[in-house]
């Protein structure tokens, strides 16, 4: 048997099939003493997405707070908590520093990965938390 479905051809007819890749297009990170804040923005299109997060001041809670001001502006788009930062891990690849970013999604956990910048790596960790969602928001909505 086969089925032949038969659709528009018009100029969206796939857009609902399009992925959906949420670009960053903002990262602050604000340290004090005693405690930190990140803000990241998200853009789709002309649409921006902005989580927030705050905690401690060592590199650990400061990667933390990225991604899960990055997951939480992800969570804004969704209008739904879909995802949840699990862990952040520094971890030496091929001989290059890459941020590792571990998240859960419906019991399963997913990881990003991105190549830690000298400079900064606070944008590799957003790039890292995005990695891990981005091929998974589509089926969040």
């Amino acid at each position: 048997v086969i089925s032949v479905a038969q659709i528009d051809a018009g100029e969206n007819a796939f857009s609902a099939a399009a992925p959906v890749r949420l670009i960053c297009s903002d990262v602050f990170l604000s340290c004090g003493k005693t405690e930190a804040s990140a803000r990241v923005t998200l853009s789709l299109g002309e649409n921006l997405f902005i989580g927030e997060a705050s905690g401690g001041t060592d590199l650990y809670s400061r990667q933390m707070m990225l991604a899960s001001a990055t997951i939480n502006a992800v969570n804004r788009y969704l209008g739904m908590e879909a995802f949840r930062v699990q862990d952040v891990r520094t971890a030496h690849v091929a001989g290059a520093p890459a941020i590792l970013v571990a998240v859960c999604f419906r019991g399963d956990i997913l990881l990003g990965a991105a190549r830690a910048e000298e400079f900064d790596s606070s944008y590799s960790v957003v790039r890292s938390a995005l990695d891990a969602v981005n091929r998974r928001v589509c089926c969040a909505i």
